[in-house]
């Protein structure tokens, strides 16, 4: 698992989602982008790695999704986390909207 749960990651920002990618026949990448419905979060500041779901601050049903923002986070082996990352715990929760192939320069 990740850092903040057995769930799909997703990234706000391209850089982040470059990194799980690998080039294939002429360097070309693929990247989806997709809409990501998050429901009732969970913001986190610290990591995850074991729990599924997190109870929301009002401990009464579960959370749809996590959020770790960019910032200081317990329990990160940098101790900090550098982009924005989701992480929701149902497929039917992400819409893939578009494929994206590319090229570095």
């Amino acid at each position: 698992p990740g850092h903040y749960g057995r769930g799909t990651y997703f990234a706000s920002q391209a850089c982040k989602a470059h990194q799980y990618t690998s080039p294939q026949k002429r360097g070309v990448r693929h990247m989806l982008m997709a809409r990501v419905a998050l429901g009732q979060p969970y913001f986190t500041g610290h990591v995850l790695r074991d729990d599924a779901r997190r109870p929301p601050k009002n401990g009464t049903s579960t959370c749809d999704s996590v959020v770790a923002n960019p910032g200081p986070m317990r329990g990160h082996q940098n101790g900090h986390q550098d982009h924005q990352e989701f992480v929701i715990f149902d497929v039917a929760q992400a819409y893939p909207a578009y494929l994206v192939e590319y090229e570095e320069v």
